[in-house]
């Protein structure tokens, strides 16, 4: 009777109070059933209800429970069958005088469970079903349900979350591996591995990301920079044309061409020597050497970078009048003779690549330098291109313009200031040391200085002996 009034409370839960109203006065009692007047069994219960010995015949099974009336099991009486299952703890009761009920908390045969109560997502619904992924309410193993078992919607054919890494593409995701490894091809915020993200890849050499560029230190490739990959880095490269052609407006240093950086730009420059100097055979504007570019090169006695044949420079490059200098080398008093004085600067002359005919600045006591040279109406230069004095005229009356003191190779002499000479300013011998007509290792011999300007840079009023001075000579183009 206890078990029926907890299924009618149900019931009236449930179904509401006129089903359960219906369902009690459905229920009738009579003298040999249950239910009679008194509350027992057969009208023999106590008044407490608890059934006396013989009258109610009780058979416990492991799993199965039966209660009969007085009548005996099965021959008349009313049979009550309560079934308990060992493995579940579930109770199912049957009674013929009633209809099963969901909610019960006895699980009837068309029930898949029921827990007695109406709670949906603690494993068994009010429905007396099983909670199952798909049906649309979140059971207690479950961490979603969204009525289906359709992936990539946030909730997978498992009822999981959908959460990068679990190895499934989600909405959201351009890629799942299943993994939390951020340097392979799908990352660990589940986006494809690309440069630019940030993250480095085994097959990248950096990355930056945003600060990326073809101008970064981190290319826009994802390759550290370098001078020939064809992108400029600020600060470092000038250009980076990445053609491997060093003279090019471009060079293999990542450079911007110019003059003077040692390689000869095809097309522009003649040449490059990578230095300062004019005076070789590649000027600093890169252009060859040669007559007529202002610049005063090799066997050039002038450039003055015009064509006026007629002035100072010809246009050889040749001084328009007469070449002077002091030889480079030294002698003692014994020259062999004028003649051996001579050869000797016509030997210097063609060391320094000068042209022409030249005799030395001597006199003896039977010849002067006056009667053996000629006597110029053009200017007298150095070899360098300094003017000692504008004819011969002149350059017997000092002072001169310029001291004598360039070499046949254009450059200052160096060793002795002293020069052989036994000649007055005047071009006149100066008697009598002349080293015996210079040709005696005795005796004395006069001499100029070479540094001066005024009458001593041929008569400085002093002789020394032929055998231990080492003096130079004047030479003088014919």
């Amino acid at each position: 009777m206890t078990l029926l009034i907890n299924k009618l409370a149900r019931t009236h839960r449930r179904h509401g109070s006129a089903l359960a109203c219906a369902l009690a006065c459905a229920c009738s009692f009579n003298a040999t059933g249950l239910g009679d007047d008194t509350g027992g069994i057969d009208g023999s219960a106590t008044s407490s209800g608890a059934p006396t010995t013989g009258d109610l015949t009780s058979t416990t099974h492991p799993t199965t429970t039966t209660v009969t009336d007085g009548t005996g099991t099965g021959t008349g009486g009313t049979t009550t069958n309560i079934t308990t299952d060992p493995t579940t703890g579930l109770t199912t009761t049957t009674d013929p005088t009633r209809s099963p009920m969901c909610g019960d908390g006895s699980m009837d045969p068309d029930e898949a469970c029921d827990d007695g109560n109406d709670i949906n997502d603690d494993g068994c619904k009010s429905d007396c079903t099983l909670n199952v992924c798909g049906d649309g309410v979140k059971g207690p193993s479950e961490g979603c349900d969204d009525g289906n078992t359709a992936a990539g919607d946030g909730c997978d054919a498992r009822c999981s979350l959908e959460t990068c890494g679990d190895g499934e593409l989600n909405d959201g995701e351009e890629c799942d591996d299943g993994n939390v490894v951020d340097t392979d091809e799908c990352a660990d915020n589940c986006t494809t591995a690309k440069c630019g993200n940030g993250i480095l890849q085994a097959t990248e050499q950096c990355d930056d990301g945003a600060a990326n560029s073809a101008t970064a230190a981190c290319t826009d490739e994802c390759k550290t920079a370098v001078c020939g990959d064809n992108k400029t880095l600020d600060g470092t490269e000038e250009c980076d044309d990445a053609n491997g052609e060093d003279k090019d407006a471009c060079t293999n240093a990542c450079k911007l061409a110019k003059c003077g950086d040692g390689i000869e730009q095809m097309g522009v420059e003649e040449c490059d020597d990578a230095n300062a100097a004019d005076t070789d055979t590649c000027t600093t504007a890169c252009t060859d050497a040669k007559c007529g570019d202002g610049f005063l090169q090799g066997k050039e006695q002038c450039d003055d970078g015009n064509d006026d044949d007629g002035d100072a420079c010809k246009n050889d490059c040749k001084l328009n009048g007469q070449i002077i200098f002091v030889t480079s080398g030294t002698y003692l008093g014994n020259l062999m003779g004028m003649g051996g004085a001579d050869m000797k600067c016509m030997a210097a002359a063609m060391v320094g690549g000068l042209s022409g005919t030249y005799k030395a600045w001597l006199s003896t006591d039977n010849e002067d330098a006056k009667g053996r040279l000629m006597h110029a109406t053009k200017p007298y230069y150095l070899p360098n291109g300094t003017k000692v004095a504008d004819n011969w005229d002149k350059l017997v009356t000092p002072p001169l313009l310029a001291a004598i003191n360039i070499t046949e190779t254009g450059v200052q002499a160096g060793s002795t200031t002293k020069v052989w000479t036994a000649t007055n300013p005047d071009g006149t011998n100066w008697t009598p040391s002349d080293c015996t007509v210079w040709s005696a290792a005795g005796n004395n011999g006069f001499y100029g200085l070479r540094d001066a300007t005024d009458a001593t840079w041929t008569k400085s009023g002093n002789s020394q002996l032929c055998q231990t001075l080492q003096a130079h000579l004047y030479c003088v183009q014919q």
